[in-house]
């Protein structure tokens, strides 16, 4: 049980640690000996709190006593802060350089490179739809997603053997199990359940979004203007050396044909 589990602070603790990928949390100044006092409890649950509010959660209303307790609302609320810091974080310009092909016209890398994750991934799903000549957009991750038509496109383009597209005559918790069957299907990792699409969650779709989106992203440079666009964004970024790899690999690729034909494609993609 999830409430029980996180009563001693360590299950956060190592949590909080996995997820930013180094030790925000010192484990070996946990408290580790059981059963275990209140007290121990009380000071694993405090250096938990301190790292999740390091980490960029926002913890002004939780207490160590709360996750003693095991206050659903609070404890489920500080898990998914975690989780989605997790699965958001690297959803940036400068982890995805080739994000820059979701930047709208007139629209500068300063302030594109200032975008949240929500709200590129909102763009990413747009991206999507439109390469698969889709008409539907999305706006939000809750009342566009619910009806799982927009999931069917995506998962649909991304992979159509192992993904048909969903009937939308089905019962709408039929469809969201679809959604979901087919995400594991491609790879993703799924953390909600047919009721949570179907009731609009926000947290729990644009968690199944970037689970999605880290699985194929399907961003590619198929134009002259996008390459030149994504060597600008690799200058901004300041890294010049892998926009003069990508520049040498571009003429390469433009003067060796030999090499085209050896599976080098021109709609250059990166993980």
């Amino acid at each position: 049980d999830l409430f029980e589990k996180t009563g001693d602070g360590l299950v956060l603790c190592h949590l909080i640690n996995a997820t930013t990928g180094h030790h925000v949390i010192n484990e070996k100044a946990l408290n580790y000996k059981q059963p275990m006092s209140i007290f121990h409890k009380t000071e694993n649950l405090n250096k938990a709190l301190t790292g999740a509010k390091q980490i960029g959660c926002q913890v002004v209303n939780i207490g160590a006593q709360d996750i003693v307790k095991g206050n659903p609302i609070l404890i489920l609320g500080l898990v998914w802060q975690i989780i989605k810091l997790q699965l958001l974080s690297t959803i940036s310009l400068e982890n995805f350089p080739l994000l820059v092909v979701l930047m709208q016209p007139n629209e500068t890398l300063n302030a594109f490179s200032k975008l949240s994750a929500e709200v590129l991934l909102l763009r990413w799903l747009n991206y999507i739809l439109k390469l698969a000549g889709s008409k539907k957009v999305a706006k939000n991750f809750e009342k566009d997603l619910k009806d799982s038509e927009i999931y069917s496109e995506v998962l649909h383009f991304m992979s159509a053997e192992e993904c048909p597209k969903i009937d939308m005559e089905e019962f709408s918790s039929i469809k969201a199990e679809q959604v979901i069957f087919h995400s594991k299907l491609v790879g993703a990792k799924v953390f909600l359940n047919p009721k949570d699409i179907c009731d609009g969650n926000r947290r729990l779709n644009s968690s199944l979004v970037a689970q999605l989106f880290h699985t194929k992203h399907c961003l590619e440079l198929n134009t002259d203007e996008l390459k030149e666009v994504y060597v600008s964004t690799l200058y901004f970024l300041g890294r010049s050396d892998q926009a003069k790899d990508f520049l040498r690999e571009q003429h390469e690729l433009k003067y060796n044909p030999q090499r085209n034909n050896n599976g080098k494609s021109n709609n250059w993609q990166t993980d």
